[in-house]
């Protein structure tokens, strides 16, 4: 139909070709100005032609030269016809946007989760940390919940998450992004640097994850490692490095906008809708072990007790400003032998399935495991100090070690037993 009356509505001088083409038509400054989405108005344009029946006048004539009294009578008769049509494709349009758009996913969302589901959905992944998932299930659900009413200018919260390695930090947030209607990414905190000195500076991180996530402005970001930077680090004139770069993320978890400079253009970004989380093992900000002195065991001392948050992070070493603006704190427990055991049979998306999945794909075989090698492998791991996260190479070595044993023929299953794990080299 374009084509036929030459008409390119993306084309700014035949929009006003448009104009003269249909004076009397009130919404044709609209179609000029470019208020009015392109294919609404080709749509709108054929409804009006087909009903005056015009379109073989059309394809004698150029765009131009059209003024025949007949037409604009004809035309005017249809005007409300025209409109009525542009209204209602103007209204399937900003319905489909709006379907489409964050604001419209946030609140189905909601509609259709609460912290509850949340906290099973993580159950489903996740073993044991009840109290983490709890707390995290309502901190997701409260971000989702702001980012869908913005019009109330809701202030936005920080967190701060710790735990030993291996405990489940970063696997909640590598969970809940399967269902969460905002990004949800983890950045590796030890790594950046002051502005002005060699390696990835924050507005270059973030703008990169901005390249991937366009909304990552009203996502959640995991800054894991954090505890790192709390460790003071002194350069050759004595200043505290880690500190310098704390004070330069303070603005960035507090919201402001950042700015990354080229010679072709400038970007721009906000943090003031992003939830920060300051994630890591923190070993002794808030919990401190004690070993007994009769050599029983260890007990933990509980180190906020009379402290506020903000004390517990400053005498970690965390700056005062920056600790001022946690919130609250996500604590995550060491999994016991008994968690690793649940993770391994009775989890989605554990390890267990990931090797068999590979086995299948490479060589149409299945993997098997005693109970005595599952309980055996949690032991490793547990003794190990690295947690769910050990449970993995562990798998990956007993198989790798022993897939000689795996015969040609398909389907074919391989049986792993506690004295091939206690054998393999972990």
């Amino acid at each position: 139909f374009k084509d036929m009356v030459g008409l390119k509505l993306s084309e700014r001088n035949n929009k006003y070709a448009l104009k003269k083409l249909v004076p009397d038509f009130p919404l044709a400054d609209k179609f000029v100005s470019g208020d009015i989405d392109t294919d609404i108005a080709i749509h709108t344009i054929a409804f009006c032609w087909e009903q005056i029946d015009i379109i073989g006048s059309l394809s004698e004539h150029s765009v131009l030269e059209i003024d025949n009294e007949s037409y604009r009578t004809a035309w005017a008769g249809r005007m409300s016809d025209a409109a009525e049509c542009l209204d209602t494709l103007n209204l399937e349009s900003r319905e489909k946007k709006e379907t489409n758009s964050l604001a419209a996913r946030c609140r189905a969302f909601l509609v259709n989760w609460n912290p509850e589901k949340i906290y099973e959905y993580l159950d489903e992944y996740i073993s044991g940390q009840k109290e983490a998932k709890i707390e995290f299930s309502h901190l997701c659900y409260e971000h989702v919940a702001r980012i869908a009413n913005l019009d109330l200018h809701i202030k936005k919260s920080n967190y701060v998450m710790y735990g030993p390695t291996g405990c489940g930090k970063t696997e909640l947030a590598r969970v809940i992004r399967n269902i969460l209607p905002v990004p949800i990414e983890i950045i590796d905190s030890s790594i950046i640097t002051q502005n002005g000195f060699k390696g990835p500076e924050k507005e270059s991180i973030m703008f990169d994850l901005a390249n991937t996530q366009p909304d990552i402005e009203y996502g959640i970001i995991v800054m894991d490692e954090f505890d790192k930077l709390c460790i003071p680090s002194f350069d050759s004139s004595g200043s505290n490095v880690h500190a310098v770069v704390q004070g330069e993320l303070l603005k960035m978890i507090e919201g402001t906008k950042l700015y990354k400079y080229s010679e072709v253009c400038t970007k721009e970004m906000t943090t003031e809708n992003i939830t920060f989380i300051c994630a890591g093992a923190f070993t002794g900000a808030f919990k401190k072990e004690i070993k007994s002195g009769l050599g029983f065991g260890s007990t933990d001392i509980d180190l906020s007790a009379g402290k506020n948050i903000t004390q517990c992070l400053e005498d970690f070493g965390m700056i005062p400003e920056l600790a001022g603006r946690i919130c609250s704190v996500i604590p995550l427990n060491e999994l016991e032998e008994d968690d690793l055991y649940e993770i391994l049979k009775n989890k989605k998306d554990n390890c267990i399935e990931n090797i068999n999945k590979l086995y299948k794909a490479a060589y149409s075989s299945e993997v098997k495991f005693t109970e005595d090698a599952l309980r055996e492998i949690c032991r490793k791991a547990r003794n190990n100090g690295l947690g769910a996260r050990g449970l993995g190479g562990i798998v990956e070595n007993v198989c790798h070690a022993n897939r000689g044993r795996m015969r040609s023929e398909k389907g074919h299953v391989l049986n792993i037993t506690e004295d091939m794990v206690k054998r393999a080299y972990i």
